[in-house]
């Protein structure tokens, strides 16, 4: 594992697959006017969620997606400042083991949670993320990151089902 100087996010992005995107001069969709989109977005808020599930059935795929968690997003917001900061899921979280250990030699894993909690989901592939890491030769700092690591090691692809989270997302016809 060897530090390789300045990392960037879009060389994270690149090595994991995401296509190049040119730098747009409007959050908007060419054509579209301000207005139109405003209007668009108070008659259809409702219409989806940050929901997997939602964003799995959308037919408009082949166009940037924004998508806006109540966490996440004030999270990378505040990490602005940062020289590196990834984003890391149950998809991308063996790339962004790959990535991390090839580029950093320290690394914090933050969880953005929910409402306070940090959710099973969040918990599970953080740990997943450490366990990679110190396969790599990463030394966990503490004892909580050692029985994370402990608890959700070998755990199914599903074993964050029991989630309070996963409990609202079906009672609400989310999932």
């Amino acid at each position: 594992m060897q530090y390789t100087g300045s990392v960037h996010t879009s060389d994270y992005l690149e090595r994991i697959g995401v296509p190049h995107i040119s730098a747009a001069t409007s959050p908007f969709d060419p054509g579209y006017d301000p207005a139109t989109v405003a209007s668009h977005l108070q008659q259809s808020f409702h219409l989806m969620t940050n929901s997997p599930a939602q964003l799995a059935i959308r037919p408009d795929i082949s166009r940037p997606l924004v998508l806006l968690s109540s966490t996440g997003t004030r999270l990378m917001y505040e990490l602005r400042h940062r020289k590196s900061a990834y984003l890391a899921s149950f998809r991308n979280y063996s790339a962004t083991i790959a990535y991390l250990a090839e580029n950093h030699n320290a690394v914090v894993l933050i969880g953005a949670g929910t409402r306070g909690e940090f959710r099973e989901e969040d918990q599970m592939c953080c740990a997943w993320i450490a366990s990679g890491l110190i396969e790599s030769g990463f030394v966990a700092q503490d004892e909580m990151t050692s029985q994370f690591v402990e608890r959700w090691r070998g755990a199914s692809q599903n074993a964050f089902l029991m989630s309070r989270s996963v409990e609202y997302l079906r009672r609400s016809s989310q999932l």
